[in-house]
């Protein structure tokens, strides 16, 4: 294989500068953020988690946010000094052709460090608004255990498949 498809000037770019015959094959990182924009503007918009919005009480809103920025420092943080010890070391490098880089300060591009963000923001989003989704089979009722029956029968499947 003599290309790998990401040699070229990138999705938007290809398409701003009139290239579009180049523009769906050559990507850039900055067309990957594309991509996952989609799911986390519905996230922020029409599928914002219920616990962000305005009518609820302050107590459960102030904890849903800080949860966001609680995940987000310590995520980011984390993946932050994670990539820049794994590129200082030569486990993984950016493609340079690809990416725009920060200086001398740190070896990661900010398409990296951005693409570290949204992930994580996304992340934060999706499971506060799992937590809004009922996940039961008989949501009118009380939870009831397995009769004893059904309770044996799977105790001796997992005992045989372990």
């Amino acid at each position: 294989v003599s290309s790998t498809g990401w040699e070229g000037p990138g999705l938007v770019e290809g398409i701003l500068s009139g290239h579009l015959e180049r523009a769906g094959v050559d990507l850039s990182y900055w067309d990957l953020h594309g991509f996952l924009l989609v799911p986390t503007a519905w996230l922020l918009t029409a599928g914002k988690p219920s616990l962000l919005d305005e009518g609820k009480d302050p107590l459960t809103r102030r904890a849903s946010f800080a949860f966001i920025a609680f995940i987000l420092a310590i995520a980011v943080a984390q993946a932050f000094v994670w990539d820049s010890v794994g590129a200082q070391i030569g486990i993984w490098e950016f493609n340079p052709q690809k990416s725009t880089g920060l200086g001398a300060a740190t070896l990661l591009p900010a398409e990296e460090i951005a693409w570290l963000f949204h992930h994580v923001v996304k992340a934060a989003l999706w499971q506060i608004k799992m937590g809004e989704w009922r996940l039961t089979a008989a949501p009118c009722s009380d939870p009831a255990p397995l009769e004893p029956v059904a309770r044996a029968a799977c105790n001796a499947t997992l005992l045989a498949a372990w």
